[in-house]
């Protein structure tokens, strides 16, 4: 709708620190050079495994999308919210 390029689930992370698991982020916006995690909620162990992630891979770009977030880009502000 926006006409911004991105990539469904195209790589995955392993986790050393969480024992050996895969993560997958929802999306990649390579105009931006970021990841994006989409949540309606965050249960606990998607909370911890993030954590691990983020822990493992300072150097990835990564947002946590929550609903408010998608409308905004809906109504083209995406900018604002992956700074």
């Amino acid at each position: 709708m926006l006409n911004i390029e991105w990539k469904f689930e195209k790589v995955f992370f392993k986790l050393k620190t969480y024992y050996n698991k895969k993560y997958f982020p929802d999306f990649y916006l390579p105009k931006y050079n970021i990841w994006i995690e989409t949540k309606g909620y965050f249960t606990d162990e998607a909370r911890v495994k993030f954590n691990h992630f983020v822990t493992e891979y300072p150097e990835i770009k990564i947002k946590v999308f929550y609903l408010n977030n998608i409308k905004k880009i809906e109504e083209g502000n995406i900018n604002e919210i992956i700074k």
